[in-house]
């Protein structure tokens, strides 16, 4: 044989091994894909999962602490706190705070320094409703109603004159 032949044959094998190697790296590169795929799967199932138990355990903590504050007479609403106070005191607060138009939009905006009195005074709001539907919460006798009235509509104050709402 001569050098040129064997050259080529040598060639050749080296050709054959660098096709195995690769055949055999893209095989490898396609389960260590796959394994990638599937463990990010299941580390996104996980996650999600462990997202989920984590609010539904920051909301048993909040109904917790609101029981204990029902249980040691601390879940009073007064006109003279403030809605930050109100809201900070009991999660479903920011509810009926919504259902008499007090925050949820931006025509019904308040300050949460601003006291639950101002406000009603503000927005033209019955106090003692709005604070009856507060203390209605804060017994827990909401009854899973934390609007005003289902009877009557909702308005948005434009004036301080009664006869001159329109309905929103």
């Amino acid at each position: 044989m001569d050098f040129l032949t064997l050259g080529v044959a040598v060639v050749a094998v080296v050709a054959v091994v660098a096709l195995l190697f690769a055949w055999r790296s893209a095989r490898r590169a396609n389960y260590l894909q796959e394994r990638l795929e599937s463990t990010s799967n299941r580390y996104f199932t996980v996650s999600n999962q462990l997202r989920e138990l984590e609010e539904s355990s920051q909301r048993e903590i909040l109904d917790l602490k609101v029981e204990l504050k029902r249980q040691a007479g601390l879940l009073k609403f007064e006109p003279q706190m403030t809605i930050g106070e109100i809201t900070d005191m009991h999660p479903r607060a920011v509810e009926v705070l919504a259902g008499y138009h007090l925050g949820g939009c931006s025509s019904c905006a308040v300050s949460p320094g601003q006291t639950l009195l101002s406000a009603a005074q503000q927005h033209n709001i019955n106090l003692e409703r709005l604070l009856g539907s507060l203390r209605q919460l804060a017994d827990g006798q909401s009854g899973g109603s934390l609007l005003p009235d289902n009877s009557i509509p909702s308005y948005h104050t434009l004036t301080t004159d009664p006869d001159l709402r329109i309905i929103a």
